[in-house]
């Protein structure tokens, strides 16, 4: 095996090549509804009308309670999240993803001032692209009446 073989065979190992790889649409999430309570609440959907959405990730909570009612994963309807307030004297918050049926993530905050959605995350296929490359090298080894163990 060529020198620049095994360099890009370990770089495939280590992660380090990662294509992303983007469905035809990530989560979309909007404010359904704001209820100025108290308790303050806000009622956020998230929908995956291609791929379906899979399920949310809660990353922070500060005075919050963070609730889904149930739903089908994979579903392309709009799934509902409710984050309540529950100090009303003092600031909440909450950052979340909504991740599609295929890994894509939309990372969201809620707090006291709104909303706030990042840019959609593909979900990446090193192991493809690793599964891939030992495939070229399998080939490689064949055709040269190599050993096939790697």
């Amino acid at each position: 095996m060529r020198k620049s073989s095994w360099i890009v065979l370990v770089l495939l190992l280590c992660g380090a090549i990662a294509a992303p790889c983007a469905s035809a649409d990530a989560v979309t999430l909007n404010v359904a509804a704001v209820i100025a309570g108290p308790p303050l609440q806000f009622q956020i959907t998230a929908q995956a009308a291609t791929d379906g959405f899979a399920f949310f990730s809660l990353l922070t909570l500060t005075n919050a309670s963070f609730s889904v009612p149930s739903f089908t994963p994979n579903t392309t309807s709009p799934v509902l999240v409710i984050i309540t307030k529950i100090d009303q004297s003092q600031p909440f918050s909450a950052t979340f993803q909504a991740v599609d049926g295929v890994g894509d993530r939309t990372t969201a905050s809620v707090s006291d001032a709104g909303l706030s959605v990042a840019t959609p995350e593909p979900a990446t296929f090193s192991l493809m692209l690793l599964g891939i490359a030992l495939v070229l090298v399998m080939r490689k080894r064949i055709a040269r009446g190599l050993p096939q163990a790697v």
